[in-house]
């Protein structure tokens, strides 16, 4: 099982918490979405983790990611 940890702009409350989880977690290989908005991190969990497409739909959601923390 692989995790990732994304740092990600424009997280604010628990609205877009529930916008991220349910967005990422229709994608292909994501088991778990965890979204810290004290943080501003979104972790997840799965095998394979598409890592390319989580990027991009977070992007597309309003949530373009910063950097990678792992």
């Amino acid at each position: 099982m692989q995790t990732l940890r994304l740092e990600v702009n424009n997280v604010k409350c628990n609205g877009c918490a529930r916008v991220i989880q349910s967005g990422l977690s229709a994608l292909a290989g994501v088991a778990s979405v965890e979204v810290d908005l004290s943080r501003g991190t979104v972790t997840l969990t799965g095998d394979p983790l598409p890592n390319d497409k989580i990027v991009a739909a977070l992007g597309a959601m309003g949530y373009p990611v910063k950097a990678p923390t792992n």
